[in-house]
């Protein structure tokens, strides 16, 4: 393959890159469980039920975006973020 192949490669790294940060972010919340529990004098069982909404919430959009991507396409899933 030559260069030219692929113009935009470092491009579709770096989307890549963010992409996973993006998701990955909701994985740090254990870093900020005990922060939030002394701060607001949230309970244990109160910051986890937020943890837990947020990952029903994730799969509940996966699976919303996979359909749309069988029926419109990529490029309007990309677009949409």
């Amino acid at each position: 393959m030559t260069e030219n192949s692929y113009p935009n490669r470092w491009l579709i790294a770096l989307a890549g890159i963010v992409m996973q940060l993006c998701l990955g972010t909701v994985y740090g919340w254990s870093v900020f469980t005990k922060p939030l529990m002394a701060a607001h004098g949230w309970s244990n069982p109160q910051v986890t039920l937020a943890f837990t909404i947020c990952i029903g919430f994730l799969g509940l959009a996966s699976a919303l975006g996979g359909y749309i991507l069988d029926t419109k396409g990529a490029r309007r899933v990309a677009t949409a973020g």
